[in-house]
């Protein structure tokens, strides 16, 4: 099952090295995520970080 998240955030290009940081939230319910598990909270939040560098 797939369904689209967008994320939020921003992208830092200096030279040869991108950083990205970014969020998004959803309702883990859309990928059955815990069915009937009321110990983890509805909403779900994903943070990414990410840092890439170009090689030659």
């Amino acid at each position: 099952m797939t369904h689209p998240v967008a994320l939020s955030g921003t992208i830092l290009i200096e030279d040869d090295t991108a950083t990205v940081a970014a969020t998004t939230a959803f309702d883990r319910a859309l990928f059955q995520i815990g069915d009937g598990q009321d110990a983890v909270a509805q909403e779900v939040r994903v943070r990414v970080d990410l840092v890439a560098t170009r090689t030659n």
